[in-house]
């Protein structure tokens, strides 16, 4: 007959040593995440603008990212725009259509609402994963860098859905990460500028951020709109492979709009 731990005094003490550290196992895994927190903050408010403007070449290929969204459109206007992690309002200046209403969907306050008076713009802080305005509709939903950062892609994805009119369009860009060439473009180009400009911990933060990866994200946006039109163009190559690009853009049309 094999003893219980109970009888056994030497795993009784073992026990009663962990049930004794298990506050301060508690505090560390909670030291832990205020540190995730702090690494990811500190990144978007003090490095990201600065890593992606001040070398040419990355400003360069960040702006091509913001024009390829903009191609491929079906109408010159569209009505009620949303944007969805539009952040400190970097896509707004490419847009390439008119519209009577624009709004702004981020989890931060935007330092926009100070800046713009046009009375077109609103801004939203909210997560597209819980957003609770689904019975807005709107014409063109842009997504730009984004749905590989959320925790519930799929549930985004679906709200997306909810919120597109009857002739909508949904303007998507996705990292092809961890694709060869997005890595490739990282070690050559990216990590080497944030090492010059000082900043630590960028391959922590895309470990952390880019939680979803391309292939995976690429059969959610299938399986959502399964029945509606998508058209996937690839950069630079526009060859059909994550491997050999670096990002890819989608747009995304209800089956009746040609």
């Amino acid at each position: 007959m094999v003893a219980s731990c109970h009888s056994v005094p030497t795993c009784y003490t073992f026990l009663t040593i962990f049930e004794a550290l298990r506050p301060f196992k508690a505090m560390l895994s909670f030291g832990l995440m205020d540190t995730q927190d702090q690494i990811i903050e500190e990144f978007y408010t003090k490095h990201y603008y600065l890593l992606f403007t001040q070398n040419k070449l990355l400003n360069h290929l960040k702006a091509r990212t913001h024009i390829n969204l903009e191609k491929n459109l079906t109408r010159d206007t569209y009505e009620r725009v949303l944007e969805i992690g539009s952040g400190n309002g970097e896509h707004f200046s490419f847009v390439s259509h008119s519209f009577k209403f624009f709004t702004m969907l981020d989890v931060h306050d935007s330092p926009l609402r100070q800046r713009l008076t046009d009375s077109r713009i609103d801004f939203i802080k909210a997560d597209i994963e819980t957003f609770g305005f689904r019975d807005k509709q709107y014409d063109r939903i842009i997504m730009s860098c984004v749905l590989h950062h959320l925790a519930n892609p799929l549930q985004a994805l679906y709200n997306i859905r909810e919120m597109l009119s009857p002739n909508g369009i949904f303007s998507l860009f996705l990292p092809c990460d961890p694709g060869i060439s997005n890595r490739l473009n990282r070690f050559l180009f990216v990590n080497p500028t944030a090492k010059s400009l000082g900043i630590k911990n960028y391959n922590l933060v895309n470990a952390i951020e880019h939680r979803n990866h391309f292939l995976s994200l690429n059969q959610m946006v299938n399986y959502v709109f399964n029945d509606f039109t998508i058209k996937v163009k690839y950069f630079p190559f526009r060859i059909n492979s994550h491997n050999l690009n670096a990002y890819a853009v989608y747009q995304i049309y209800r089956s009746d709009v040609k």
